[in-house]
């Protein structure tokens, strides 16, 4: 939670003075779509890749002008991305749920006055990985958390229907590795609503 206070700390401070009708500031929300690919480090394990798990994004930015068709933004956001199953790691499934914290920057690219921008993503949060282990041939089950701070990646489209109101649409991908040679590849896929005020 320390990244997340200090993102939203920083935030405030550089939005100070743009607090006007400016349309600087803003917030969105969401939907997530994710897949994972788990590798436990183990010898004669190969990485196995999730179910589709879904979740949710909340996220707090601040644009700053560059000129009228570049901006940089710099957003705070909380991701769960939701709890999935992964088969056939040595015998057992595993119930995979990973959560976010992520401080990112965003240059964006504005098509005229067509209400259409591209963005591009590069983040660095904090990623947590509960992971419960099930036996396919028992009842015994082992839980499991990793934390761990890790890079994401990726694209953004968005469509700007008013001054304060747009839709957005984007695909980000991260690796997180974390202790004991566990690694985790995450790729989302997200559609939301951005509110600029």
């Amino acid at each position: 939670m320390k990244l997340l206070n200090t993102s939203l700390l920083l935030l405030a401070v550089a939005s100070t003075s743009a607090l006007a009708n400016d349309n600087n500031l803003y917030i969105g929300v969401n939907y997530l779509s994710s897949d994972y690919e788990l590798d436990l480090g183990l010898t004669g394990t190969s990485p196995q890749s999730s179910d589709t798990a879904k979740g949710f994004n909340i996220n707090l930015g601040y644009l700053y002008a560059l000129n009228d068709k570049f901006d940089l933004a710099f957003e705070a956001s909380i991701n769960d991305y939701g709890s999935a199953d992964i088969n056939n790691i040595g015998g057992t499934k595993a119930d995979t749920d990973v959560s976010s914290v992520v401080v990112s920057v965003k240059p964006t690219y504005y098509f005229g006055d067509s209400g259409f921008s591209l963005t591009g993503v590069l983040g660095f949060g904090s990623y947590t990985t509960d992971i419960t282990f099930s036996s396919e041939s028992s009842s015994l089950t082992a839980v499991g958390t990793e934390s761990e701070f890790g890079i994401s990646y990726g694209i953004e489209a968005a469509y700007q229907f008013t001054d304060t109101f747009g839709v957005v649409a984007g695909y980000q991908a991260a690796k997180i590795d974390y202790q004991d040679n566990v690694s985790l590849d995450l790729n989302t896929v997200s559609l939301g609503a951005r509110f600029r005020f």
